[in-house]
């Protein structure tokens, strides 16, 4: 304001409202002294512009604790906040500040949990992926967009099911194992993948409708049902418990080349389960709790190799364990006469999906267990030979790598039925099957 005006408006201060003059003071042209100095303003006005300017430090405080908590948060919502309520703000140059310095933060923060989202390995819990998402680090858009996960599955991993399985904690309390069914025994340490892996089989059998269940034992038939629950979701069924036991027995149809069934029990103890007997030397005494390794069916071993914990440099000591453990129990099934009643040796490469791309996972398989496990895979063909055991392929191994699917976030997947039904055709080849006649039915080999 000119020198003249502002005199003017001096000379003149008796004729203007109150909220004129608060005005020039609020501008800083005119001070609130140098209106009084006048001696022409009365009391009545004086208590208005008084008023006003109360008001005024009050909405400043307001502004300033406003503005010192969005420092504080330091979030894109607060600073948007703060800029839109006080768009001619002292502080508007450094919320804009702060706002561009948050973004890069996020932006820089982003990239890094998208890698770290990637990892299928690492371990990302509900609660932090929940904070990515409400402090706007990443949006549920991102993780479609990055391939981390589908909008189904995200549904699934921020609110996962109620998968219950049905299990036992000691071979008493199973059923026995239906006569003249083959026993297929599931041995490989925790986290191996063995309820995965059983889970496709089951998935695959019922998907063709050649699944017939037997309903002796009913954990098993709630076991198998969970399994198929959990593939339809797409979300894993949680890890064996501790000392757990059960088993799925099951007549499997083939109506081709000839009609035939395939009577199989499926027995999966936890990984824990199967250390212990290592531990304790004690594998087939504890097996044969209700004959079951010393009944007179004929034995499929399935032995389950982790790839992830193999190739894992932080996992070498149990990377270790599994081909000790594992040889233990071929050991352990030579010396006790198990092997001499048993059709085939397999050995499944489980999470296959980690396997380098372009190779084929089979040729990548069996390099994978002569680089990791070779003296298990020698002493393996050396009783497949001496007990004729895998005969239909002249002794030598079973090696089938296996995967779910496509895995994303922690147990959540996108179902490839493909490896599991090679896998069950697989198993069944090395099964006896019953032949179907229209009165009758054989044991045929």
């Amino acid at each position: 304001m000119k020198a003249d005006k502002k005199q003017k408006v001096l000379n003149n201060i008796q004729h203007f409202e109150a909220n004129e003059l608060y005005t020039y003071i609020k501008s800083g042209d005119i001070a609130y002294d140098e209106m009084k100095a006048t001696g022409k303003l009365n009391h009545i006005k004086q208590e208005e512009i008084e008023a006003l300017l109360d008001a005024d430090k009050k909405s400043q405080l307001v502004e300033e604790n406003f503005w010192i908590e969005c420092k504080n948060k330091r979030t894109i919502k607060d600073c948007n906040l703060f800029i839109a309520s006080y768009p001619n703000s002292f502080y508007k140059s450094q919320a804009l500040a702060l706002k561009q310095q948050i973004e890069d933060d996020i932006k820089q923060q982003k990239d890094i949990e998208i890698e770290n989202l990637k990892d299928l390995n690492a371990t990302i819990s509900i609660d932090y992926l929940k904070s990515l998402i409400d402090e706007g680090v990443l949006t549920k858009q991102d993780l479609y967009d990055y391939g981390i996960i589908t909008p189904k599955a995200l549904e699934l991993f921020l609110d996962p099911p109620n998968l219950l399985t049905s299990y036992k904690e000691n071979w008493k309390d199973l059923p026995k194992l239906p006569v003249g069914y083959t026993d297929a025994y599931m041995f490989g340490v925790a986290g191996s993948g063995k309820t995965m892996v059983l889970s496709g089989l089951m998935a695959s059998a019922h998907k063709q409708g050649i699944l017939d269940m037997n309903i002796d034992n009913n954990a098993g038939v709630h076991f198998s049902n969970q399994m198929l629950s959990s593939i339809k979701m797409g979300y894993v069924l949680p890890s064996t418990p501790t000392n757990a036991l059960n088993y799925i027995a099951a007549n499997i149809h083939k109506e081709t080349p000839k009609k035939r069934k395939y009577p199989v029990s499926f027995i999966d103890m936890s990984g824990e389960h199967f250390s212990k007997t290592y531990e304790d030397g004690q594998m087939s005494d504890d097996i044969s709790a209700k004959e079951y390794l010393t009944n007179n069916n004929r034995k499929l071993i399935l032995f389950f190799i982790d790839y992830a914990q193999a190739i894992s440099e932080t996992k070498r000591v149990e990377n270790a364990d599994q081909g000790q453990q594992l040889q233990f129990a071929l050991d352990y099934f030579d010396k006790d006469s198990t092997l001499a009643k048993t059709d085939a040796i397999h050995f499944i490469i489980t999470k296959s999906d980690l396997m380098p791309e372009g190779e084929d996972p089979e040729n990548h398989a069996i390099q994978f267990l002569d680089e990791h496990y070779k003296n298990l895979i020698n002493t393996a063909k050396r009783y497949c030979q001496k007990h004729n055991i895998n005969a239909p392929i002249n002794n030598k191994l079973y090696v089938t790598p296996f995967t779910l699917g496509k895995f994303m976030l922690q147990n959540t997947f996108i179902h490839n039925p493909k490896p599991s039904q090679k896998l069950l055709n697989r198993v069944l080849g090395s099964v006896s099957p019953v032949r179907k006649g229209n009165w009758w039915e054989f044991k045929s080999k």
